[in-house]
């Protein structure tokens, strides 16, 4: 019984751990949904979204593809490899008309996002970029 419950507990732990990673992007009050999109604000919220995307624990997103908008223009241009988002973002993103500025610094295709599935969505948003070769 003893050996059932630690096992238990270390699922729980595992799971809690997994879960607290992308917890501050998620539990700022929002949904996802199309009235109510989570909200990207800050280079910091841009990586955590970005980080999420390319996770193998992204499924929930690939399988319900969330709403998110950005409030806020954003300059990453201090990560000059910037990896895109996303091997196959479903989601919708509206840039609220506001600009990410992001630097590139390789020669493989590269951009904000990495493949948009044709069921997603991407609008209003302004992309600057710095490429270096």
């Amino acid at each position: 019984m003893k050996k059932y419950f630690a096992l238990l507990l270390a699922v729980l732990c595992v799971l809690y751990t997994v879960g607290a990673g992308f917890a501050a992007y998620y539990d700022e009050g929002h949904a996802g949904t199309e009235n109510d999109p989570y909200i990207i604000d800050s280079a910091e919220d841009l990586k955590l979204f970005r980080d999420r995307m390319i996770s193998d624990d992204a499924w929930e997103e690939k399988r319900n593809p969330y709403y998110y908008r950005l409030d806020s223009d954003i300059d990453i241009t201090s990560e000059t490899n910037w990896t895109p988002i996303g091997d196959r973002f479903q989601g919708h993103f509206d840039g609220n008309g506001h600009t990410i500025t992001v630097s590139i610094d390789r020669r493989d295709p590269a951009g904000l996002f990495g493949i948009i599935d044709k069921r997603a969505t991407v609008k209003k948003t302004q992309r600057s970029r710095k490429c270096y070769s």
